[in-house]
């Protein structure tokens, strides 16, 4: 399987250590890469896939720098560079776009919400109401790589479970917004010779239906997205 994230830790090594120390760095962090996954057993079809694209390339990463001349402190500031300013940063960025669609707070905090009941990257306890949500977390993959990979003290450092969710949904409010602009043009020339309202409601509420149907399969969207990124690095 080839990782979409390794031509992004290949470029931030370059652009942090310069060209031919970078690609030193990334050369042993794409190797321990392999040996990591390799031995990576018992998890599901959904974890090994979040472990090889997420989360092993930065364990791997962080390995790799914590074995040259760096201090343990210098080491973290690199990863939080790496996952904060580079990926967290450009992530949050597209999902904040969204809050301008209206009733986004609903939609957000549903499939938020729906995710972390079904998932199997972590374990948490959840309180909600009309205009508020509350998630503990308490059992998550990233940490549990970490504890297995002898690093337990990154997944206290860094974060990642919102970056994660937040790629997941940025990518289904995206195609349901593409979904429903659609609709005008695809409808039109059916509705235009229509003189039947309750016939044209049908069919509008249809296509609206179909829409929001696509928005809560949000396995199937995540299963497309990675494919998507599978595609572009072959």
């Amino acid at each position: 399987m080839r990782v979409k994230q390794q031509k992004q830790i290949r470029k931030f090594l370059i652009e942090e250590f310069g060209k031919d120390k970078g690609a030193a760095l990334y050369s042993e962090q794409d190797k321990l890469l392999e040996i990591l996954v390799k031995n990576t057993v018992n998890k599901s079809e959904n974890q090994m896939k979040t472990l090889t694209q997420t989360i092993l390339p930065r364990i791997a990463l962080y390995k790799t720098l914590s074995k040259d001349d760096f201090s343990q402190e210098a080491v973290y500031e690199y990863m939080r560079k790496y996952m904060i300013d580079k990926i967290a940063t450009k992530k949050h960025l597209s999902t904040a776009k969204m809050e301008l669609v209206p009733g986004f707070y609903r939609i957000y905090s549903s499939i938020f919400l729906k995710i972390m009941r079904t998932t199997d990257l972590q374990e948490s306890e959840q309180v909600c109401g009309n205009d508020y949500y509350d998630v503990t977390i308490k059992k998550c993959l990233w940490h549990t790589a970490c504890v297995e990979n002898g690093c337990e003290n990154l997944s206290a450092a860094i974060p990642r479970t919102i970056e994660d969710i937040e790629a997941v949904m940025t990518d289904m409010l995206v195609n349901f917004k593409s979904r429903l602009m659609a609709i005008p043009s695809k409808l039109a020339p059916v509705l235009c010779k229509k003189t039947d309202k309750a016939e044209i409601f049908a069919l509008l509420k249809d296509h609206i239906d179909e829409a929001l149907m696509e928005l809560s399969d949000f396995k199937t969207t995540f299963g497309e997205r990675v494919k998507e990124d599978e595609k572009s690095d072959g």
